[in-house]
């Protein structure tokens, strides 16, 4: 996460002697303010809301992704390595949406294994025509750092939401 402000808070401790051997230790505070976070206003209605994201009958898996199928799909399987074909929404944990291919109006390619090991995880058994729910713990995403590219900001420590339909496993 970038840091957009340092406070810097200077304390002197001392008497009127110079020469004394009192401490005049100066305290540096540093406080980040998070850069801020852009919400996708207007969103597509067409597009996968949040709803309540505590009420999914997620599936946790041992590395701490958890997922939902909303829809098992019923085509090709993929492999680690494959091209996929996508649409997804990305949620913060408070509905907030961060990016979505639906305001694009088409999928979006990607190589599985380059994707945040939390994609990774969570899509290695999906297949063609699936709708799928991943939640991502941090650790799994971008971590403490975050991410912030251009002004495209995941703060640090976020926990990231994601609905995915696999369109296409590319061959």
């Amino acid at each position: 996460m970038s840091t957009a402000a340092v406070a810097i808070i200077a304390v002197a401790c001392g008497g009127s002697n110079p020469s004394s051997d009192r401490n005049l230790g100066d305290v540096l505070v540093l406080t980040p303010t998070p850069a801020p976070v852009n919400c996708i206003d207007p969103y597509p209605a067409s597009a996968p809301t949040f709803d309540d994201d505590d009420a999914i009958a997620y599936e946790t898996l041992p590395s701490g992704v958890a997922v939902f199928d909303h829809q098992v799909g019923n085509g090709s399987a993929l492999e680690m390595d494959s091209n996929i074909s996508v649409h997804y929404t990305g949620f913060f944990d408070d509905g907030c949406v961060f990016d979505t291919s639906h305001i694009r109006g088409a999928p979006v390619t990607f190589k599985l294994n380059n994707l945040i090991q939390g994609w990774q995880i969570g899509m290695v058994d999906m297949l063609e025509g699936g709708k799928r729910r991943i939640r991502i713990p941090s650790d799994l995403a971008y971590g403490d750092a975050g991410f912030n590219i251009s002004g495209f900001v995941i703060p640090g420590g976020a926990t990231l939401i994601f609905e995915v339909e696999l369109v296409e496993v590319v061959q």
